[in-house]
């Protein structure tokens, strides 16, 4: 098992929009060094003075270095048939991953991070910080902030590292991303896996037929996938049995793949998805005419729950506590009657807010059915709908340069789809010509209503 210790230096903290400015390689059979290799990279691009006072590294030095494309090659050879590690390994993999994802090509390494291994070996240190774990175990670093002494210092924890007595064991199961070999369906491969996207997006599991068995969505497909096959849960054993093969649509954002999912679901209705659909999803909210023509509103479990033609379902929910938050909104924003709002049982006998004045007194047949009733088909509107008013949602793409565009149109999901950012402005007044229309879906109105309460989004009134 040979290791190839990374470090890099950058422009700034994100791989989105900003570059690599040097990259240090030392290679590591746990035990020595076997090389290094290291190279300043021209960013073609400003480094910020901070970035300069930080590292050393100043627009003259990297003025005639390499640019990346002209080193990609070089680092490929340097990294093949090796175990990508680094102090905070997300970091600098997204950086290399995307600088490779310029040029067209996917940079695919098993990698281990050595702060997540620290904890594990060393879990009575204060701090996991490469300065504070170096200070210490007694580890100098003459060179700090500048790639090949950082990696270099990483190299000579690994080397502590693989003096502890559980080290193999637990830099295994870091790199295998907890799976056993055993536990992995028997057409795919740890390297199947570790193929797989560490974006935002919806992942596809089929059988043998390939038939789609189970969809899911993640922030990080890769990291979502590999948690299937190391759990030891029924529905984990399930898809180990089941799985053949893995299929996946990256998003960019995290909204797209939720309704994406969620359409899917609903379309394909695939093995797996439905036994977790139908815990999920337990509470529906309907209504219905009394005998007396007024609109009620009830909610119930599906187990207890029988259709007919008569009954009008509105929304479904996973907790009975979240569908009745919502018919209460609605009972006081319209002005409904308490005893019409969870069935009808108590028909014929005085709400509470009847007594108090603060019901016509539909529950006694006091106020006109069909003035009741004008207001209880507004909130069953809303009830359907979840959303106001029209929109549209700008959010993150696929890609650099991308955004993805979700509209609502009179407080319907309408669709959503990506577009180049230089495109962007100019095609707002004509989204309806781009953007693909979805079939009506009350759980994707509600999934954007939730998720627009818990995350800032930018909007556009349309």
């Amino acid at each position: 098992m040979q290791f190839a210790v990374i470090d890099i230096e950058t422009t700034g903290g994100n791989a989105t929009n900003n570059k690599i400015i040097e990259i240090a390689v030392v290679i590591h059979d746990g035990q020595k060094v076997i090389k290094t290799w290291e190279s300043l990279i021209n960013p073609e691009t400003y480094i910020p003075s901070g970035i300069t006072e930080l590292t050393g590294i100043s627009q003259s030095m990297v003025a005639d270095a390499p640019k990346f494309y002209e080193i990609a090659k070089e680092l490929i050879e340097v990294t093949e048939n090796t175990i990508f590690v680094a102090h905070n390994v997300r970091f600098d993999y997204s950086f290399i991953k995307s600088a490779f994802s310029d040029l067209g090509y996917t940079f695919t390494r098993k990698q281990l991070c050595t702060i997540q291994l620290s904890k594990k070996i060393f879990p009575f240190l204060p701090s996991f910080g490469l300065s504070a774990i170096s200070q210490h175990l007694n580890i100098h670093n003459p060179d700090r902030h500048r790639a090949m002494g950082d990696a270099i210092t990483t190299a000579k924890l690994m080397e502590l590292i693989f003096k502890e007595v559980n080290a193999v064991e637990v830099i295994d199961d870091l790199v295998n991303m907890g799976i056993k070999e055993s536990k992995l369906p028997n057409n795919l491969s740890l390297q199947d896996i570790q193929s797989l996207p560490d974006t935002c997006g919806v992942y596809y599991f089929k059988n043998e037929n390939g038939n789609i068995v189970y969809v899911g969505k993640s922030k990080n497909i890769q990291k979502r996938v590999a948690s299937h096959f190391s759990d030891y849960t029924e529905k984990a054993s399930k898809l180990q049995r089941l799985v053949y093969e893995i299929d996946f649509e990256e998003t960019g954002s995290e909204l797209a793949s939720l309704i994406l999912e969620s359409y899917q679901i609903k379309n394909i209705m695939p093995e797996v998805n439905k036994a977790q659909r139908a815990k999920s999803y337990q509470y529906v909210v309907f209504s219905y005419l009394n005998h007396q023509g007024y609109v009620c509103f009830d909610i119930k479990q599906k187990k207890d729950f029988k259709k007919n033609k008569k009954v009008d379902i509105l929304s479904e929910y996973s907790k009975i506590t979240i569908g009745k938050s919502r018919l209460n909104a609605y009972r006081q924003e319209f002005n409904l009657c308490d005893h019409l709002m969870e069935g009808d049982a108590l028909f014929g006998t005085p709400c509470f807010h009847y007594k108090i004045k603060q019901c016509a007194g539909a529950c006694c047949s006091k106020e006109e059915v069909s003035t009741y009733n004008e207001r209880a088909e507004l909130a069953k509107l809303k009830l359907k709908k979840s959303l106001d008013g029209s929109f549209l949602i700008i959010d993150e793409g696929r890609t650099k340069g991308e955004k993805c565009i979700l509209a609502v149109q009179n407080g319907q999901f309408y669709g959503y789809e990506y577009i180049e950012e230089d495109l962007f402005q100019d095609s707002l007044g004509q989204w309806e010509e781009f953007v693909k229309k979805y079939p009506e879906n009350g759980e994707i109105n509600q999934i954007i209503s939730r998720y627009m309460t818990k995350n800032k989004l930018t909007t556009i009134k349309i």
